[in-house]
């Protein structure tokens, strides 16, 4: 949505571009006194080609209008004058009319035909993840399957909505309706929550009113219409070719040959101390000896072999390694490392490391709150204050290890969401100093925290050793609104699935390793993998997980004219009527399970 073609609170221009070509939508809305009106009608000649979004104004003429109704003679007379002076032609109505909700609330659409879809929808859902009977109780089903009862997901995510005023630009209409800092630079309506009276607040129910209420002044602002976040002047529009992301691959290496008639004991018993040797002097691991390496030692199952994923350790911190002393030999390179740390008591902020250094001198550290934020918003702070400082120095090349690769990514995009403001600071920064020099450049490595990296350690010991109280009003950003959100639904969920007769009669009430009653789950996951056993023995059709790779390219329970799996759209296709079951729920005719 555009401010830049016109600027007022009652006019609101949508644009699309598609092909190279820009169209433009206007919608209006005209006070008594036609203000939005005379103002279009005097810029009329300055003004752009609209498409007219037919039934939304409130000035109506039968000269556009094709549906029967009083014409509003004298807000439209400006519209058409102005027309006329700059001699444009009126345009054919593609638009029949608008779409009329009756104010009497019984002859509105009801919306218990769609609940009671929804509600057998998840059912069906809960059955084919369960493997379950068709005839199986609902509410136990569903809570092995992971899923909430739908009213209590619909109820979680109402609340999480209330997050969505702080994206409004600062004159838009509903902020009109609010009070109060909410209110930005917009005018109280008439009916607004500002000019409301105690007693009429307390009647006044809804999701308006509970955004008004509960939205804490503390969370973050955003600006939706920010220079920088705009297409086609973003960071990464701009200077594509100076901002690179380097992920070394945390797949393990491939896996070892079929046993059979293979190496002997001895064989594989030595390159298994050759391999731990390299490992221990940080030499890289040849593809053969780590796949070997990794293979069982016939008759010897009191010897374990290296496992892939140690092997995959290995060669990631020999990559990091290799690459911190490269640019330990550059004079015109800042590297630096980050780290984002959320304590385990509740009480206490959310902290973030720095430590920038050139060659093995050590610039500058520090470390500071975030306030009671998500690890993602935590990360994006302390990148934030990285690329600032590092930006302070002479250098053409910044290196920023960090552990999370994908705020790295958002860091550099500074669309509306949740860390905006983060996000516009690193983008300011960084257009003034690519510009500066055309063979400037920033890479964001990635650094798995599990990988226990011995720079990267040193910053997470730092961050861990700052406590900070929460005190009064800690700064808050959406994510972390969102997340307490869902942790008390969630709460909710199990609290009343424990106390109420959901489950059924005959449900069988399971307990973990640990003795105590197993709760259900909210994210998806089946009750057997907290029992202590095996995750892919819950799995109905075959033995694996009935995961998207699976199903396209692995179970033998559907057909395949090719070998490989669907890749393009075509194929997909194919694939699809070939095996109408796949990712579908249909009623089997003999029951499911």
């Amino acid at each position: 949505m555009c401010r830049d073609i016109i600027d007022h609170c009652n006019v609101l221009v949508l644009s699309l571009f598609a092909e190279g070509h820009t169209f433009n939508f206007m919608n209006v809305y005209s006070d008594n006194e036609f203000t939005v009106i005379r103002l279009l009608a005097a810029r009329a000649d300055t003004l752009p080609q609209f498409h007219y979004m037919g039934g939304d104004f409130n000035c109506h003429s039968s000269a556009w209008d094709p549906v029967p109704r009083p014409a509003n003679v004298a807000a439209s007379h400006w519209l058409l004058e102005a027309a006329a002076t700059i001699g444009l032609e009126l345009g054919t109505v593609s638009n029949p009319g608008p779409t009329h909700i009756p104010r009497d609330a019984s002859k509105r659409p009801s919306n218990k035909a769609a609940i009671k879809t929804l509600n057998k929808m998840q059912h069906q859902a809960a059955l084919w993840i369960t493997g379950a009977f068709y005839t199986s109780p609902g509410g136990g089903i569903e809570a092995l399957a992971g899923l909430m009862p739908l009213h209590m997901t619909l109820a979680k995510l109402s609340s999480g909505s209330v997050t969505c005023v702080v994206s409004l630009s600062d004159t838009h209409p509903v902020r009109s309706l609010m009070s109060g800092h909410h209110l930005k630079h917009a005018t109280p309506h008439a009916c607004s929550i500002e000019l409301m009276t105690p007693a009429l607040k307390a009647k006044v129910k809804g999701l308006l009113m509970q955004a008004d209420t509960i939205l804490p002044r503390a969370v973050e602002n955003m600006d939706p219409f920010h220079a920088l976040a705009q297409p086609g002047l973003r960071l990464l529009d701009c200077f594509c070719d100076h901002i690179m992301f380097d992920a070394p691959s945390r797949s393990p290496p491939p896996p070892p040959p079929p046993s059979g008639d293979g190496p002997s004991a001895e064989e594989i018993l030595d390159v298994q101390m050759w391999a731990n040797t390299l490992i221990r002097d940080k030499i890289h691991v040849p593809k053969k000896m780590a796949a070997l390496a990794a293979m069982p030692v016939p008759k010897s199952a009191h010897i374990k072999p290296i496992g892939l994923k140690m092997l995959a350790r290995a060669q990631q911190c020999l990559y990091l390694n290799a690459f911190l002393q490269e640019l330990e030999g550059d004079t015109d390179t800042i590297h630096a490392v980050v780290d984002g740390s959320l304590p385990t008591a509740e009480q206490l902020q959310a902290t973030a490391a720095v430590i920038i250094r050139q060659q093995t001198e050590q610039l500058h550290w520090n470390r500071f709150v975030a306030g009671r934020v998500t690890a993602h918003d935590t990360e994006l702070y302390a990148i934030q204050s990285t690329v600032v400082q590092c930006t302070q120095h002479d250098a053409k090349q910044i290196v920023i290890f960090t552990d999370v690769i994908g705020s790295a990514r958002v860091a550099v995009d500074p669309t509306p969401h949740s860390g905006q403001a983060h996000l516009l600071a690193v983008c300011a920064v960084l257009q003034g100093w690519l510009q500066g020099d055309e063979e400037r450049t920033i890479t964001f490595v990635d650094v798995p925290s599990s990988l226990r990296w011995s720079l990267h350690g040193q910053a997470h010991q730092y961050d861990t050793q700052l406590c900070v109280p929460l005190g009064r009003d800690p700064a808050l950003t959406i994510n972390s609104i969102r997340q307490t959100t869902d942790l008390w639904r969630e709460h909710e969920w199990k609290t009343k699935f424990l106390h109420s007769p959901l489950p059924g009669a005959a449900f069988l009430w399971l307990q973990g390793v640990d003795g105590t009653q197993l709760q259900p789950s909210s994210k998806g996951g089946p009750w057997i993998k907290l029992a202590g056993s095996d995750n892919v023995l819950f799995a109905r059709m075959c033995s694996q997980r009935q995961d998207r790779e699976h199903i396209l390219a692995y179970c033998h329970q559907y057909t395949r004219i090719s070998i490989d799996a669907p890749v393009l759209g075509p194929s997909l296709v194919c694939f699809l009527k070939d095996n109408p079951s796949a990712f579908a729920f249909p009623k089997p005719d003999q029951g499911v399970g």
